[in-house]
């Protein structure tokens, strides 16, 4: 299995391979699946939700970039949710 949190190497064949090099489809999925996992629950901590941003070089992108995560529909869960 590929994760985000492996090695580099293992991080761009997920990138390269999965996703066809476009570091835009990786983070959408990365999130979307982000917020599946905590709409199932079953925890009381997320820690490092922004993993992904681990390997920035290699998606070569700055998180300042706007990536289009208002299309994630991340904000109807925090409303509903209250995150701290």
């Amino acid at each position: 299995m590929l994760s985000v949190d492996g090695p580099h190497d293992e991080f761009l064949v997920l990138l390269n391979e999965v996703h066809g090099g476009s570091a835009r489809s990786m983070i959408t999925k990365y999130y979307q699946r982000v917020i599946e996992l905590c709409e199932l629950g079953g925890f009381d901590i997320l820690g490092h939700f922004d993993l992904i941003k681990k390997h920035n070089k290699a998606l070569g992108f700055s998180m300042s970039q706007r990536i289009g995560t208002k299309n994630l529909h991340l904000m109807p869960w925090m409303r509903l949710h209250n995150p701290v």
